[in-house]
């Protein structure tokens, strides 16, 4: 079946957040760049983060954010813009009012499918409507979904008798403990997210599938193991692409993540919340970072958890720059790394081969969903 010169159609919707936003936008350029016809839906204000680089197939339709619906000053339509947990709630209330709207543009747009963030769940309802495909988007690494995964199911943080105690996280391909204080606590009590994360599990079986921004080459196992847990489709695709410096301090957002490792240069680890401390993980797992000992999760990025003391950060500056048999290793496995996510996007690459596979197998569906003449 010749699918060369299928006119696809795809609509992506990113979250109103950097860390969800920047690698989606980046996936609906590697489309575009393959010839597929994309449209970015977003907010006025988020429109100037999209450098559509005189790129024919890709275009922005924007709409305007409620501000004043939920009390947020006119141009704050962003989590970096917030500045406390009030804005960053107002926010999340005024991307749900962006459901109708958003809707109406799709409607329009009559697309073959619509690719969006994960927490932007309405739209696997919308696509099942339409009779088209739809894809959930996950900044993230697969062991951070694992280890999720996991502590939902097992609860093994419940069996612990303190904040600071250890704990093995079950049913993961290798041996890894946390410390229950580094635990999102959604897992351990009433979360306004509760709702939220309810719906993303119901969207995520009803899905086309799941795409993950990483690549197999990094976490391999992890790749594996989360196909045996999810009943989705996954596909697991490299999308950031930035130089990093020369070594660097992070407190392990995933994106950063990705661009140390791709740079090849070794980690400082510092986890605030989110994925953070899992992420962390990862970096031990591969050697190629070092932590300066944060234990206590944050619920955002308001952060609550003890100070750190100075001299932790200059111990973990010191020793990374040391010679030590133990950061030559890291330097290593660093380079090593680097050389393998480099290949992950290079022609018939993992990360590339996943992009083309994906394109083609949802030109496939518009064609068999064709009426035959």
């Amino acid at each position: 079946m010749d699918m060369g010169d299928t006119n696809l159609h795809v609509v992506f919707i990113p979250s109103l957040a950097p860390g969800h936003m920047i690698p989606l936008i980046q996936l609906a350029k590697l489309f575009a760049a393959r010839g597929v016809r994309c449209t970015i839906i977003t907010t006025i204000h988020n429109a100037p983060m999209i450098k559509t680089n005189e790129i024919d197939s890709l275009n922005v339709h924007t709409i305007s954010f409620p501000a004043a619906d939920v009390g947020l000053p006119v141009g704050i339509e962003n989590m970096s813009d917030c500045l406390n947990s009030e804005m960053i709630t107002a926010l999340i209330h005024g991307m749900d009012l962006l459901h109708a709207p958003m809707e109406q543009l799709i409607r329009d747009e009559n697309p073959d499918c619509i690719f969006s963030d994960m927490f932007i769940t309405w739209t696997v309802d919308l696509a099942e409507e339409l009779k088209i495909p739809s894809l959930l988007f996950y900044p993230t690494s697969f062991l951070y979904r694992t280890i999720s995964h996991s502590l939902e199911v097992y609860a093994p943080h419940a069996n612990v008798k303190s904040e600071s105690e250890s704990f093995l996280v079950p049913n993961l391909p290798d041996n890894i403990t946390i410390k229950r204080s580094q635990v999102a606590k959604r897992l351990m009590y009433t979360n306004p997210m509760a709702d939220k994360l309810e719906k993303l599990q119901q969207a995520e079986k009803r899905s086309y599938g799941l795409v993950h921004n990483t690549f197999y080459e990094i976490e391999p196992a992890y790749a594996d193991h989360i196909k045996t847990i999810k009943c989705a489709k996954i596909w697991h695709m490299e999308i950031l692409l930035h130089p990093a410096v020369a070594g660097f301090l992070t407190h392990c957002g995933w994106g950063s993540v990705l661009e140390a490792v791709i740079a090849g240069v070794p980690l400082i680890t510092w986890p605030l919340y989110a994925d953070h401390f899992y992420n962390e993980k990862l970096v031990e797992l591969l050697g190629i970072g070092v932590g300066i000992g944060v234990d206590v999760w944050n619920p955002n990025f308001v952060i609550t958890s003890p100070l750190i003391r100075k001299q932790r950060i200059l111990d973990a500056i010191d020793l990374l720059a040391s010679n030590s048999a133990m950061v030559e290793r890291i330097r290593q496995n660093s380079k090593e790394m680097s050389v393998k996510a480099k290949k992950a996007v290079e022609e018939h690459g993992s990360s590339l081969n996943a992009i083309n596979t994906l394109i083609d197998e949802l030109k496939r569906v518009k064609l068999n969903s064709k009426p035959s003449i």
